[in-house]
């Protein structure tokens, strides 16, 4: 008889492609072969207009922004409802280098997904959307007009700073927004598998109590801990920079390794019925 994970969180090692998508979809199906239910959680989800146009023109036709993860994950069923399965969403795009000063400033922001923040969604309860106003003044013109034209699209968009946006993601109402969109998610699902933000360990330490497993990942390697260590580490930390999966890895040893195969198919492969019994056996 199997004991259900009720969570298993999904962080990445690497700030980009560590390939937390590839594995979350490995991970669901290997859970659904084996006659569970399973459903993808992406609290917070960032996307760049830049690199990823025809998913935003996709959103657009969709009428909720959204990114290339969700919408993979939409269409293999494991998000139903993407304002619950995925309540914030950010839209990136990358300035045009001629408005900056010095090369130094332009790499600065060009390295850190929410300093390129231009459009915003947050769902609770409603759908609101946020332009970030002075990230737009950095775009260039073609740009800057896609932003505007999709918020129209959207419907309203107040306007705010980057500063709001990022105390805003600190917030106390962000965590109960991420821990109600949740527990609406596990009352549907035998397995809630959470994808994190780039390399954050963790989307928010509110979600901790709940998770069975972690598995960090990187490319060829998911590295998986018991729920308990993430707790355990949780419980020493003194400051959010240091919800880092590197800064995790100089602590814990993995009570499990899996490796990644080169993406040869889409979507990946189950993972075997043994890795499955193996990852639910963690707590």
């Amino acid at each position: 008889m199997y004991i259900v994970v009720i969570s298993i969180l999904v962080s990445g090692l690497l700030p980009y492609n560590s390939g937390k998508t590839y594995f979350t979809i490995a991970l669901a199906r290997g859970f659904k072969s084996i006659g569970l239910s399973v459903s993808a959680y992406k609290p917070v989800a960032a996307h760049s207009i830049w690199y990823q146009f025809k998913s935003f023109m996709e959103s657009l036709r969709l009428g909720v922004l959204v990114g290339e993860d969700v919408i993979n994950y939409m269409k293999l069923g494991l998000i139903r409802d993407p304002d619950t399965q995925n309540p914030i969403d950010i839209l990136t795009a990358v300035p045009d280098i001629s408005k900056y000063i010095s090369i130094d400033e332009y790499l600065k922001v060009m390295e850190d997904a929410v300093s390129q923040a231009v459009l915003v969604r947050i769902s609770y309860g409603i759908r609101r959307y946020f332009i970030i106003h002075d990230t737009l003044n950095y775009l260039n013109e073609h740009l800057r007009n896609q932003v505007l034209d999709a918020a129209k699209a959207f419907g309203h968009a107040s306007r705010v700073n980057k500063l709001w946006l990022l105390n805003y993601l600190m917030s106390k109402e962000v965590d109960n927004i991420l821990v109600s969109s949740f527990n609406k998610i596990t009352s549907i699902s035998d397995v809630v598998l959470i994808e994190s933000f780039s390399n954050a360990l963790i989307p928010t330490s509110a979600l901790a109590p709940f998770i069975n497993a972690l598995s960090i990942v990187t490319p060829g390697k998911a590295l998986i801990f018991s729920g308990s260590k993430l707790r355990s580490y949780l419980s020493t930390i003194k400051s959010l920079m240091e919800l880092d999966s590197r800064r995790f890895l100089k602590f814990f040893k993995p009570d499990l390794e899996v490796n990644i195969p080169l993406c040869e198919e889409w979507p990946p492969r189950k993972l075997s019925k043994d890795v499955i019994e193996l990852i639910l056996e963690l707590k």
